[in-house]
């Protein structure tokens, strides 16, 4: 900072050059100040869509695993008819070799 105001006191020559100096410092507050807002807008927003996704994952997560029970249970049911198929093509094989 005080370099900042050795370097103003030593370019400024007159009131006019040190007025100019401090509008165009107000101006960048300004800017900055806006940047700082947008940004804190942005993060809010962002904070309350990972809130509303906290909020939802339990539900998401359990119509998944109904949804994977669902398949589990359409897999033991194909295992279960392949295993009765299995059986009855075995019977099958032993009454063929019986009439032979």
């Amino acid at each position: 900072v005080e370099d900042r105001t050795l370097q103003v006191l030593g370019t400024a020559q007159n009131g006019e050059d040190l007025e100019r100096i401090l509008q165009q410092h107000q101006e960048r507050v300004r800017t900055a100040q806006g940047v700082q807002r947008q940004l804190q807008e942005e993060l809010q927003h962002a904070a309350g869509d990972a809130r509303q996704l906290a909020l939802g994952l339990p539900q998401l997560l359990d119509q998944r695993v109904s949804e994977l029970k669902r398949q589990q249970l359409g897999v033991d049911e194909l295992r279960a008819r392949n295993q009765q198929r299995d059986s009855e093509i075995s019977e099958l094989k032993d009454q063929l070799a019986q009439l032979h």
